[in-house]
Protein backbone atom coordinates (compact mmCIF):
# COMPACT_ATOMS: atom_id res chain seq x y z
CA UNK A 1 0.00 0.00 0.00
CA UNK A 2 2.54 2.68 0.53
CA UNK A 3 4.28 1.85 -2.74
CA UNK A 4 0.90 2.71 -4.09
CA UNK A 5 0.73 5.90 -2.08
CA UNK A 6 3.71 6.96 -3.09
CA UNK A 7 2.80 6.98 -6.18
CA UNK A 8 -0.45 8.15 -6.23
CA UNK A 9 1.00 11.20 -3.67
CA UNK A 10 4.09 11.64 -6.72
CA UNK A 11 1.20 12.74 -9.41
CA UNK A 12 -0.97 15.06 -6.53
CA UNK A 13 2.58 16.78 -6.16
CA UNK A 14 3.05 17.10 -9.61
CA UNK A 15 -0.83 18.52 -10.19
CA UNK A 16 -1.09 20.82 -6.42
CA UNK A 17 2.69 21.18 -4.82
CA UNK A 18 1.36 23.56 -2.95
CA UNK A 19 -1.32 21.47 -1.46
CA UNK A 20 0.87 18.68 -1.65
CA UNK A 21 3.42 20.44 0.61
CA UNK A 22 1.56 22.42 3.11
CA UNK A 23 -2.13 20.46 3.32
CA UNK A 24 -0.97 16.84 3.39
CA UNK A 25 0.36 15.59 6.91
CA UNK A 26 -0.01 12.53 9.30
CA UNK A 27 0.09 12.03 13.25
CA UNK A 28 -3.79 12.33 14.08
CA UNK A 29 -3.20 12.17 17.76
CA UNK A 30 -5.96 13.55 19.99
CA UNK A 31 -9.41 15.84 19.20
CA UNK A 32 -7.33 18.94 20.86
CA UNK A 33 -4.81 18.46 18.29
CA UNK A 34 -7.30 17.94 15.27
CA UNK A 35 -8.86 21.32 16.42
CA UNK A 36 -6.44 23.19 16.49
CA UNK A 37 -4.89 22.68 13.12
CA UNK A 38 -8.02 24.55 11.83
CA UNK A 39 -7.69 26.69 14.62
CA UNK A 40 -8.90 30.62 12.76
CA UNK A 41 -8.53 32.52 16.24
CA UNK A 42 -6.30 36.08 16.84
CA UNK A 43 -3.38 33.24 18.21
CA UNK A 44 -2.62 31.38 15.49
CA UNK A 45 0.25 33.98 13.84
CA UNK A 46 3.34 32.07 13.77
CA UNK A 47 6.20 33.39 14.90
CA UNK A 48 6.70 36.30 18.02
CA UNK A 49 2.93 36.52 18.01
CA UNK A 50 2.33 32.79 18.81
CA UNK A 51 5.26 33.07 21.13
CA UNK A 52 3.47 35.79 23.16
CA UNK A 53 0.03 34.08 22.91
CA UNK A 54 1.59 30.82 24.38
CA UNK A 55 -0.37 28.99 21.47
CA UNK A 56 1.69 26.88 18.81
CA UNK A 57 1.23 28.56 15.36
CA UNK A 58 -1.22 27.21 13.10
CA UNK A 59 -0.48 23.55 11.23
CA UNK A 60 -2.66 25.04 7.80
CA UNK A 61 -1.79 28.17 5.75
CA UNK A 62 -3.77 31.42 6.69
CA UNK A 63 -7.04 30.97 5.89
CA UNK A 64 -7.35 27.38 4.36
CA UNK A 65 -9.28 24.79 6.02
CA UNK A 66 -8.43 21.90 4.00
CA UNK A 67 -6.30 18.64 5.88
CA UNK A 68 -5.83 15.47 4.51
CA UNK A 69 -4.16 13.21 6.94
CA UNK A 70 -2.41 10.30 5.53
CA UNK A 71 -2.21 7.80 8.33
CA UNK A 72 -0.03 4.85 6.74
CA UNK A 73 -0.15 3.14 10.50
CA UNK A 74 -3.57 3.14 10.99
CA UNK A 75 -3.38 1.02 13.90
CA UNK A 76 -1.52 3.14 15.98
CA UNK A 77 -4.05 5.53 15.99
CA UNK A 78 -6.55 3.60 17.07
CA UNK A 79 -4.86 2.59 20.12
CA UNK A 80 -4.81 6.42 20.70
CA UNK A 81 -7.84 6.36 20.50
CA UNK A 82 -8.97 4.20 22.81
CA UNK A 83 -6.91 6.23 25.66
CA UNK A 84 -9.01 7.25 28.50
CA UNK A 85 -10.45 10.81 27.96
CA UNK A 86 -8.86 10.67 24.56
CA UNK A 87 -11.76 13.08 22.35
CA UNK A 88 -9.73 12.18 18.72
CA UNK A 89 -13.28 10.03 17.83
CA UNK A 90 -15.45 12.66 18.86
CA UNK A 91 -13.81 15.11 16.86
CA UNK A 92 -13.67 12.78 13.44
CA UNK A 93 -17.34 12.26 13.58
CA UNK A 94 -17.87 15.92 13.73
CA UNK A 95 -15.36 16.38 11.02
CA UNK A 96 -17.22 14.43 8.83
CA UNK A 97 -20.04 16.35 9.49
CA UNK A 98 -18.46 19.54 8.25
CA UNK A 99 -19.22 21.18 11.70
CA UNK A 100 -17.65 23.61 14.08
CA UNK A 101 -14.24 21.79 15.69
CA UNK A 102 -14.16 24.40 18.31
CA UNK A 103 -12.96 23.32 21.69
CA UNK A 104 -13.93 24.52 25.23
CA UNK A 105 -10.62 23.36 27.57
CA UNK A 106 -8.13 25.62 29.17
CA UNK A 107 -6.59 26.24 25.72
CA UNK A 108 -9.60 26.74 23.53
CA UNK A 109 -9.90 27.35 19.73
CA UNK A 110 -11.76 28.95 17.25
CA UNK A 111 -12.15 26.46 14.77
CA UNK A 112 -15.75 26.97 13.12
CA UNK A 113 -14.44 25.31 9.53
CA UNK A 114 -12.94 22.32 8.70
CA UNK A 115 -12.75 20.37 5.72
CA UNK A 116 -11.14 16.84 6.52
CA UNK A 117 -9.66 13.96 4.31
CA UNK A 118 -8.39 11.06 5.32
CA UNK A 119 -6.67 8.02 3.97
CA UNK A 120 -5.83 5.57 6.38
CA UNK A 121 -3.49 2.03 5.66
CA UNK A 122 -4.49 -1.33 8.15
CA UNK A 123 -4.69 -5.14 7.38
CA UNK A 124 -7.75 -6.70 7.98
CA UNK A 125 -6.02 -8.86 10.49
CA UNK A 126 -4.90 -5.47 12.71
CA UNK A 127 -8.05 -3.80 11.98
CA UNK A 128 -10.69 -7.04 13.46
CA UNK A 129 -7.95 -7.35 16.16
CA UNK A 130 -7.94 -4.08 17.47
CA UNK A 131 -11.83 -2.77 16.39
CA UNK A 132 -14.50 -3.67 19.01
CA UNK A 133 -18.19 -3.67 18.67
CA UNK A 134 -18.79 0.00 20.75
CA UNK A 135 -16.57 1.10 17.97
CA UNK A 136 -18.88 -0.30 15.32
CA UNK A 137 -21.96 0.84 17.31
CA UNK A 138 -20.38 4.14 18.06
CA UNK A 139 -20.37 5.73 14.54
CA UNK A 140 -16.64 6.40 13.75
CA UNK A 141 -15.48 3.69 11.31
CA UNK A 142 -19.14 3.86 9.52
CA UNK A 143 -17.89 7.54 8.31
CA UNK A 144 -14.85 5.28 6.72
CA UNK A 145 -15.13 3.77 3.01
CA UNK A 146 -13.50 0.46 3.64
CA UNK A 147 -11.83 -0.85 0.49
CA UNK A 148 -9.86 -4.03 0.34
CA UNK A 149 -6.48 -4.05 -2.09
CA UNK A 150 -4.02 -5.94 -2.69
CA UNK A 151 -0.69 -5.54 -5.36
CA UNK A 152 -2.11 -6.67 -8.88
CA UNK A 153 0.74 -5.82 -10.66
CA UNK A 154 4.38 -4.29 -11.03
CA UNK A 155 5.25 -1.35 -10.54
CA UNK A 156 7.96 0.21 -12.81
CA UNK A 157 11.61 0.99 -11.85
CA UNK A 158 11.31 4.11 -13.48
CA UNK A 159 7.81 5.80 -14.34
CA UNK A 160 7.08 7.44 -17.96
CA UNK A 161 7.95 11.40 -17.60
CA UNK A 162 6.10 12.32 -20.21
CA UNK A 163 2.97 10.75 -18.85
CA UNK A 164 3.19 11.47 -15.77
CA UNK A 165 3.18 14.87 -17.07
CA UNK A 166 0.35 14.48 -19.40
CA UNK A 167 -1.88 13.29 -16.51
CA UNK A 168 -0.52 16.02 -13.84
CA UNK A 169 -1.28 18.43 -16.17
CA UNK A 170 -5.42 17.14 -16.89
CA UNK A 171 -5.46 16.84 -12.95
CA UNK A 172 -4.38 20.68 -12.25
CA UNK A 173 -6.56 21.83 -15.27
CA UNK A 174 -9.27 19.76 -13.38
CA UNK A 175 -8.93 21.11 -10.12
CA UNK A 176 -8.72 24.51 -10.71
CA UNK A 177 -11.95 24.33 -12.48
CA UNK A 178 -13.64 22.58 -9.32
CA UNK A 179 -12.48 24.61 -7.48
CA UNK A 180 -15.13 27.62 -9.23
CA UNK A 181 -18.12 25.80 -8.42
CA UNK A 182 -20.69 26.63 -5.61
CA UNK A 183 -23.19 23.96 -4.47
CA UNK A 184 -23.38 20.81 -6.89
CA UNK A 185 -26.64 19.69 -8.37
CA UNK A 186 -28.82 16.68 -9.61
CA UNK A 187 -29.79 16.65 -13.01
CA UNK A 188 -33.43 14.64 -13.39
CA UNK A 189 -31.86 11.57 -14.14
CA UNK A 190 -29.21 11.41 -11.51
CA UNK A 191 -32.33 12.15 -8.86
CA UNK A 192 -34.49 9.22 -10.21
CA UNK A 193 -30.85 7.09 -10.05
CA UNK A 194 -30.21 8.47 -6.55
CA UNK A 195 -33.48 7.59 -5.04
CA UNK A 196 -33.57 4.15 -6.56
CA UNK A 197 -29.76 3.77 -4.84
CA UNK A 198 -31.36 5.09 -1.09
CA UNK A 199 -33.64 2.10 -1.72
CA UNK A 200 -30.74 -0.27 -2.00
CA UNK A 201 -27.81 1.26 0.45
CA UNK A 202 -30.50 1.59 2.78
CA UNK A 203 -32.68 -1.22 2.68
CA UNK A 204 -30.29 -3.15 5.60
CA UNK A 205 -30.85 -0.38 8.02
CA UNK A 206 -32.76 -1.29 11.28
CA UNK A 207 -30.58 -4.37 11.09
CA UNK A 208 -28.32 -5.27 14.33
CA UNK A 209 -24.98 -6.94 13.12
CA UNK A 210 -21.48 -5.80 12.99
CA UNK A 211 -21.42 -5.56 8.86
CA UNK A 212 -24.81 -3.23 9.05
CA UNK A 213 -23.34 -0.65 11.41
CA UNK A 214 -19.55 -0.55 9.27
CA UNK A 215 -21.57 -0.23 5.87
CA UNK A 216 -24.91 2.29 7.86
CA UNK A 217 -23.63 5.29 5.68
CA UNK A 218 -22.86 3.79 2.11
CA UNK A 219 -25.90 6.10 0.57
CA UNK A 220 -24.54 9.36 2.23
CA UNK A 221 -20.83 8.03 0.96
CA UNK A 222 -22.22 7.34 -2.81
CA UNK A 223 -23.19 11.12 -2.96
CA UNK A 224 -20.61 12.54 -2.20
CA UNK A 225 -18.10 10.28 -3.91
CA UNK A 226 -20.47 10.64 -7.19
CA UNK A 227 -20.24 14.71 -6.52
CA UNK A 228 -16.23 14.09 -6.04
CA UNK A 229 -16.48 12.73 -9.98
CA UNK A 230 -18.89 15.20 -11.22
CA UNK A 231 -16.58 18.05 -10.23
CA UNK A 232 -13.46 16.00 -11.66
CA UNK A 233 -14.90 16.18 -14.77
CA UNK A 234 -15.69 19.46 -15.03
CA UNK A 235 -19.19 20.09 -13.88
CA UNK A 236 -21.37 20.98 -11.61
CA UNK A 237 -24.24 18.49 -11.82
CA UNK A 238 -24.23 15.15 -10.98
CA UNK A 239 -25.65 12.62 -14.03
CA UNK A 240 -26.09 9.04 -14.22
CA UNK A 241 -22.99 8.17 -15.06
CA UNK A 242 -21.88 9.77 -12.19
CA UNK A 243 -23.92 7.85 -9.50
CA UNK A 244 -23.35 4.72 -11.59
CA UNK A 245 -19.79 4.96 -10.75
CA UNK A 246 -19.78 5.95 -7.60
CA UNK A 247 -22.49 3.12 -6.45
CA UNK A 248 -20.05 0.66 -8.04
CA UNK A 249 -17.30 1.80 -5.84
CA UNK A 250 -19.83 1.83 -2.60
CA UNK A 251 -21.20 -1.93 -3.67
CA UNK A 252 -17.04 -2.69 -3.57
CA UNK A 253 -16.57 -1.20 -0.17
CA UNK A 254 -19.66 -3.12 1.22
CA UNK A 255 -18.16 -5.99 0.02
CA UNK A 256 -15.11 -5.45 1.56
CA UNK A 257 -16.33 -4.59 5.31
CA UNK A 258 -18.04 -8.01 4.70
CA UNK A 259 -14.98 -9.58 3.61
CA UNK A 260 -13.77 -8.04 6.96
CA UNK A 261 -16.17 -8.64 9.51
CA UNK A 262 -16.98 -12.38 8.24
CA UNK A 263 -12.68 -13.41 8.22
CA UNK A 264 -12.65 -11.53 11.82
CA UNK A 265 -15.63 -14.43 12.71
CA UNK A 266 -13.85 -17.20 11.40
CA UNK A 267 -10.92 -16.77 12.48
CA UNK A 268 -12.46 -16.75 16.42
CA UNK A 269 -14.39 -19.53 15.03
CA UNK A 270 -11.38 -21.26 13.71
CA UNK A 271 -9.53 -20.83 16.82
CA UNK A 272 -12.24 -22.18 19.10
CA UNK A 273 -12.42 -25.16 16.68
CA UNK A 274 -9.01 -25.96 17.33
CA UNK A 275 -9.34 -24.94 20.81
CA UNK A 276 -12.40 -28.27 21.19
CA UNK A 277 -10.36 -30.31 19.10
CA UNK A 278 -7.30 -30.16 21.10
CA UNK A 279 -8.97 -31.01 24.01
CA UNK A 280 -10.77 -34.29 22.04
CA UNK A 281 -7.71 -35.34 20.71
CA UNK A 282 -5.78 -34.91 23.97
CA UNK A 283 -8.47 -36.30 26.71
CA UNK A 284 -6.67 -37.55 29.76
CA UNK A 285 -7.53 -40.77 30.19
CA UNK A 286 -9.16 -41.81 33.77
CA UNK A 287 -7.03 -44.19 35.96
CA UNK A 288 -8.19 -47.81 35.93
CA UNK A 289 -9.14 -49.40 39.16
CA UNK A 290 -7.61 -52.99 38.94
CA UNK A 291 -10.06 -54.57 41.09
CA UNK A 292 -12.78 -53.26 39.30
CA UNK A 293 -11.02 -54.62 36.17
CA UNK A 294 -11.36 -57.88 37.35
CA UNK A 295 -14.10 -57.62 38.35
CA UNK A 296 -15.66 -56.88 34.64
CA UNK A 297 -13.29 -59.66 33.37
CA UNK A 298 -14.71 -62.14 35.76
CA UNK A 299 -18.48 -60.92 34.60
CA UNK A 300 -17.70 -60.83 31.38
CA UNK A 301 -16.59 -64.56 31.40
CA UNK A 302 -19.98 -65.32 33.08
CA UNK A 303 -21.68 -63.54 30.38
CA UNK A 304 -20.54 -65.68 28.13
CA UNK A 305 -20.64 -69.09 29.73
CA UNK A 306 -23.84 -70.45 27.97
CA UNK A 307 -23.05 -69.35 24.26
CA UNK A 308 -19.26 -70.99 25.20
CA UNK A 309 -21.07 -73.87 26.45
CA UNK A 310 -23.74 -74.07 23.38
CA UNK A 311 -21.24 -73.44 20.88
CA UNK A 312 -18.89 -77.01 22.30
CA UNK A 313 -21.57 -78.77 22.40
CA UNK A 314 -22.50 -78.40 18.39
CA UNK A 315 -21.93 -81.93 16.60
CA UNK A 316 -19.75 -80.41 14.10
CA UNK A 317 -17.47 -78.99 16.98
CA UNK A 318 -13.82 -80.84 16.67
CA UNK A 319 -13.96 -80.88 20.55
CA UNK A 320 -17.47 -82.04 21.28
CA UNK A 321 -18.23 -82.96 24.92
CA UNK A 322 -20.86 -84.95 25.53
CA UNK A 323 -23.19 -83.61 27.88
CA UNK A 324 -22.77 -84.37 31.25
CA UNK A 325 -24.75 -87.46 33.41
CA UNK A 326 -26.25 -87.08 36.31
CA UNK A 327 -24.34 -89.56 39.38
CA UNK A 328 -26.63 -88.51 42.12
CA UNK A 329 -30.18 -88.16 42.97
CA UNK A 330 -31.20 -84.86 44.69
CA UNK A 331 -30.95 -85.79 48.65
CA UNK A 332 -28.56 -88.45 47.74
CA UNK A 333 -25.31 -86.14 46.63
CA UNK A 334 -22.55 -86.36 49.73
CA UNK A 335 -23.08 -89.91 50.14
CA UNK A 336 -23.40 -91.44 47.03
CA UNK A 337 -20.28 -89.33 45.65
CA UNK A 338 -17.79 -90.78 48.81
CA UNK A 339 -19.35 -94.69 47.97
CA UNK A 340 -18.57 -93.79 44.49
CA UNK A 341 -15.39 -92.79 45.44
CA UNK A 342 -14.50 -95.89 47.95
CA UNK A 343 -15.37 -97.91 45.18
CA UNK A 344 -13.15 -96.69 42.39
CA UNK A 345 -9.86 -97.25 44.73
CA UNK A 346 -10.85 -100.53 45.99
CA UNK A 347 -11.10 -101.94 42.45
CA UNK A 348 -8.17 -100.10 40.51
CA UNK A 349 -6.14 -101.29 43.80
CA UNK A 350 -4.14 -99.20 46.55
CA UNK A 351 -1.01 -98.19 43.83
CA UNK A 352 -3.06 -97.10 40.85
CA UNK A 353 -5.65 -94.71 42.59
CA UNK A 354 -2.92 -91.47 42.33
CA UNK A 355 -3.27 -91.97 38.31
CA UNK A 356 -7.72 -91.97 38.83
CA UNK A 357 -8.56 -90.14 41.34
CA UNK A 358 -12.23 -90.62 42.44
CA UNK A 359 -12.73 -87.15 41.33
CA UNK A 360 -12.26 -87.47 37.61
CA UNK A 361 -14.35 -91.02 38.90
CA UNK A 362 -17.44 -88.81 39.78
CA UNK A 363 -17.13 -86.57 36.79
CA UNK A 364 -16.77 -89.34 34.30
Amino acid sequence: MGTATNAALALFGAADPYFRAENVHSGLSSGEGLAAAFATDDATGAGEAAGKSGKSPRLLPEGDCRLLALETEWASVMARMKREGNTLGALLRQAWEGGNLSTLNVTARMAARSHLGIVAHITPKEFSAKVSAADLAGGTYNRFLPVAVAQSKHFPTDPDPALMEELAASLSARLTRAGGFDALGFTPAAHVAWQRLQVEFNGHLGADGPVEEFISRAAANCVRIAALYAALDRTDHITPDHMTAAAALVRYSIDSARAIVDNATNDKATALDQVHRRRRTHRPQPRRDPLRALQAQRQSRRDHRPARQAYRRRADHPHRQAPRRRTTRPGQGGLHRHLNAVYAVTRLGPDQHKRRTPNRVVRG
